[in-house]
């Protein structure tokens, strides 16, 4: 890990140099070109300068018979301007006193047919006259540049003069000269190489939290699935052994009518045709657990993770109780300000769980459900309470615990319960990575009601 670290920020620094490199080259690239177009006015004066000295002395003499080698150069300027020209073609030729020492450009005196009347340097021209561009005004200048403007230039001007002739100015000159040239690109490549290597590294990390949490979310959905395997196993080999009990008593139900009908009298029978149906709807509702149950580790589940907006749901659901119970009931949901917890799972098991959680609280309530939602730090708490008459310590005690019989219910004799609902949702609870308490609601020592708290990881 440490190594495949190494080498990331190694190619990072490596990205940096480059980057910041190509960066720095572009600036310094328009650096060149702009401190060109400072010096812009200076160059066409220089020039005129001397094209006017040259015209001057053709009215007296023939132009064959000047020489640009003798004709004064114009002072130089002083102060922000010639710190500039320090960066142009002018640089090299200027001293310690530039008053004293001004530029000197490479000049040619050039007849219309390319022939070199006279010039500063015994060097050829720097182009050949047939490709150099002309101007086709007296005065106008025009340059001629190679190297995408890196290199050298070569300007011509055309002289009013008899016969018509032209004046070609060029000096070399190196992309980096000057300190003033150095000491930017050395400033525009550092700042470039830093913001670079910033940048990488915010994304780096950025990208590298991502993958964390990604690793959380995956190794929570592993340990779920696992958790789910377990519980679900579990649970549908008692359920099995559940079967027994109601097939012994429709067999017994069923032998006795077959060998007895005739000496059956009608209330006996009318009590084993209650038994019959009684056991038939333990095993309508028993396998509509069971298949609940199954389902939990089923492709539907693996499938349909989500993230769920539990405020939401919760609200939908509360929704549907209030039509449903009307004015019996009153069913009040508070959530804290600015709380929207999220957790990972399954919509449809989550759903059941509260629902059978508001189911257990209608059964009990007397005339309020309070409905709470606390965002905590890492977690978000559910809290179902009721206004009832609170639990039995056998019904603490046995909550969210397979119970040895079925027992029935308060309502109706033929109203029986199997006892899977609250294991149902303590199932459902866990293989979500989370829990489930019940706890009766006290105050001055007396029973206020019941209160179920639902806890899950926040996503």
């Amino acid at each position: 890990m440490e190594n495949l670290k190494s080498f990331f920020y190694l190619k990072l620094f490596f990205i940096s140099i480059i980057g910041a490199l190509t960066i720095g080259l572009i600036s310094l690239y328009y650096l060149v070109r702009i401190s060109d177009l400072a010096v812009e006015n200076y160059r066409y004066g220089y020039l005129m300068y001397i094209a006017k000295a040259i015209e001057k002395s053709n009215n007296y003499r023939p132009i064959s018979k000047i020489n640009v080698n003798k004709v004064n150069a114009p002072p130089a300027p002083t102060g922000g301007a010639l710190n500039l020209l320090k960066i142009t073609e002018f640089g090299p030729d200027l001293g310690e006193n530039e008053q004293d020492n001004p530029p000197k450009l490479s000049l040619w005196l050039v007849g219309q047919e390319g022939t070199i009347l006279s010039s500063t340097t015994a060097a050829d021209l720097p182009i050949e006259w047939k490709e150099l561009k002309l101007p086709k005004k007296i005065h106008e200048i025009v340059m001629n540049e190679i190297k995408f403007g890196l290199g050298p230039k070569t300007f011509v001007i055309k002289l009013d003069t008899t016969p018509g002739t032209y004046l070609i100015s060029h000096n070399a000159r190196a992309l980096f000269q000057g300190p003033y040239l150095i000491i930017q690109g050395t400033h525009t490549f550092t700042t470039a190489a830093l913001a670079v290597f910033i940048a990488l590294s915010i994304s780096f990390y950025y990208l590298r939290k991502k993958s964390h949490e990604e690793q959380l979310v995956s190794g929570r959905l592993v340990k779920r699935l696992k958790d789910t395997e377990i519980s679900r196993s579990n649970l549908l080999q008692e359920l099995g052994h559940d079967l027994r009990t109601p097939l012994t008593s429709l067999n017994t139900a069923f032998e006795t009518m077959r060998e007895h009908s005739d000496v059956l009298s009608f209330e006996e029978r009318n009590e084993l045709f209650s038994m019959i149906a009684t056991d038939i709807r333990y095993f309508k509702d028993l396998l509509e657990k069971l298949t609940l149950i199954s389902t939990i580790d089923g492709p539907h589940y693996k499938s349909s993770t989500e993230k769920i907006h539990l405020s939401t749901l919760l609200e939908n659901e509360i929704q549907s109780r209030k039509v449903a119970t009307g004015e019996s009931l009153e069913w009040k949901l508070i959530v804290g300000e600015n709380s929207s917890p999220v957790i990972l799972g399954d919509s449809h098991l989550i759903t059941r769980l509260f629902r059978n959680a508001f189911d257990n609280a209608a059964r009990y309530a007397t005339e309020m459900i309070t409905i709470n939602i606390n965002d905590l730090k890492d977690q978000v708490e559910i809290l179902i309470q009721d206004d009832g008459p609170g639990l039995t310590h056998e019904t603490l005690e046995t909550f969210g615990k397979r119970r040895e019989r079925r027992h029935r219910k308060e309502k109706g004799p033929e109203n029986f319960s199997l006892g899977l609902g609250s294991i149902i949702m303590k199932t459902i609870a866990q293989v979500h990575g989370g829990q489930l308490e019940i706890l009766n609601l006290m105050k001055s020592g007396e029973i206020q009601g019941a209160c179920l708290k639902v806890t899950f990881q926040k996503l």
